[in-house]
């Protein structure tokens, strides 16, 4: 057998590395198929989970907002109570200045000592200041607040204080419940990412696939570009082992077709690169989607979790408006105690004033009478003189000539008369003109007021 020439071992060398180039880019090509093939499937689990991630997105937004309607029922509900509560604070301000309205006009009307003294009282040692001096001394005086039981009022408010307190702790107790869920709302709300438009995703997948169907066909027609070459260089191998030589300008083309062979591999291989990165981004976002499913499914165990507590804020919420409105009446019928107080007072008040009047009519009338009856005692005893002497002219002048047994009364005196009352008096205390005229002032101011029926008596 001859041995081969130096152009057939030049062709044999073509031919390996022919044959070797069109390995390797069968190798890439299926590499890139492969790639194309997972990345198809990718692309479906992607909108899958892409689905599922905005089913269970619209899901926890759907239970964010039934949140936020319990949040608003809970704040609705509290401002109405802090509405009614406000409104009792209002009346409780109103009905307090009426009582202490009234306390204070007790405390400015004086009551005169003659008035509450007994006489054994008044009498005190010789160097005491005269009744006359102490009548106008008021610094002596007491008050008509000094009748009234203090220890009783500050008991009945003492007592309003406190309710109001324990309806303040018991209101308080849902306080932070609206603001509670509001944040929790808030942080759910901003834990959940945004997400895009399903078309922009579709939109990116067909652009990923295009492109990868893009560059597969121009890894296919390399690949087929080196399938040619390696069929020709096959060839001229045949035709060299049939002993056929080739010329040097034969040689050259084949060697200058076999040096661009590593640049069509590197081709193929920036083409399987390109592939592989479209095929990343997939990837990416199908790890993306099931991370925020992950996360989603937390996030729903965290609702559930704040469904449950949110139960427990309504029950809550339900047995403290019971009690705040156990507690309201409680302090409504309070607040009828001080009105009650406020009324007692002012007939207090003004009965005193009818007291003050009443005396000094009592005195008008006792004058009165009492200067009749002196009227009447002098003129009977004007008369009683005028009679004993008339008796006494008679007997001087005929009484010796009479018969000592004729008229035995002839020689009596006449009657003395004495006036007395037919019952014992206690004595009407002095009324100053000044407690007189302000008693009239509080009368009748309460008759202007629509208070008292009746026009005021004068004196």
């Amino acid at each position: 057998m001859a041995a081969p020439s130096s152009s057939s071992q030049d062709v044999l060398s073509l031919v390996l590395q022919s044959e070797k180039a069109l390995q390797q880019g069968e190798q890439l090509c299926q590499q890139a198929a492969s790639l194309s093939s997972s990345t198809s499937q990718c692309s479906i689990d992607v909108l899958a989970l892409d689905a599922k991630v905005r089913w269970m997105a619209d899901a926890v937004l759907d239970q964010l907002e039934v949140a936020r309607g319990i949040a608003r029922y809970i704040q609705e509900k509290r401002a109405a109570i802090s509405l009614q509560i406000q409104d009792w604070d209002d009346l409780r301000a109103r009905h307090t200045t009426d009582l202490e309205g009234v306390l204070e006009s007790l405390s400015g009307q004086f009551v005169p000592p003659s008035f509450h003294r007994e006489k054994e009282e008044e009498e005190v040692s010789p160097f005491a200041l005269p009744s006359s001096v102490k009548l106008n001394d008021k610094s002596t005086w007491k008050n008509l607040r000094d009748f009234v039981d203090d220890n009783a009022i500050e008991h009945v408010l003492d007592t309003i204080d406190s309710e109001r307190n324990t309806l303040s702790d018991i209101f308080d107790t849902t306080e932070d419940y609206d603001l509670t869920l509001a944040r929790t709302i808030d942080m759910v709300r901003s834990s959940i990412e945004p997400v895009g438009r399903a078309s922009d995703l579709v939109r990116t997948i067909e652009s990923t696939i295009m492109k990868q169907d893009d560059v597969k066909n121009g890894m296919a027609e390399r690949l087929e570009s080196l399938a040619r070459h390696y069929e020709g260089m096959a060839e001229a191998s045949r035709d060299a082992e049939a002993g056929e030589e080739f010329g040097e300008e034969d040689l050259n083309e084949m060697l200058r077709d076999t040096e661009e062979l590593p640049a069509i591999i590197a081709e193929l291989e920036d083409s399987v690169s390109s592939i592989t990165d479209s095929s990343n981004v997939l990837t990416t976002k199908r790890s993306e989607f099931a991370c925020r499913i992950d996360n989603m499914k937390a996030t729903i165990d965290d609702l559930d979790e704040l469904g449950d507590i949110m139960a427990d804020m309504l029950a809550t919420q339900d047995n403290i408006q019971g009690q705040c409105h156990h507690h309201l009446t409680t302090l409504h019928a309070h607040l009828t105690t001080l009105s009650s107080l406020h009324d007692s007072y002012s007939a207090y008040q003004l009965s005193y004033s009818k007291l003050v009047l009443e005396l000094a009519r009592r005195r008008a009338y006792t004058d009165a009478a009492g200067g009749i009856v002196r009227g009447m005692l002098q003129q009977l005893t004007a008369m009683t003189l005028e009679e004993t002497r008339m008796r006494t002219h008679f007997t001087e002048d005929y009484g010796a000539n009479i018969p000592d047994d004729i008229c035995l009364c002839i020689g009596d005196l006449p009657t003395r008369w004495n006036i007395l009352p037919d019952s014992k008096d206690h004595g009407l205390p002095d009324v100053p003109v000044g407690v007189l005229s302000e008693a009239k002032g509080i009368i009748a101011k309460a008759e202007l007021e629509g208070s008292v029926a009746g026009g005021m008596d004068s004196f």
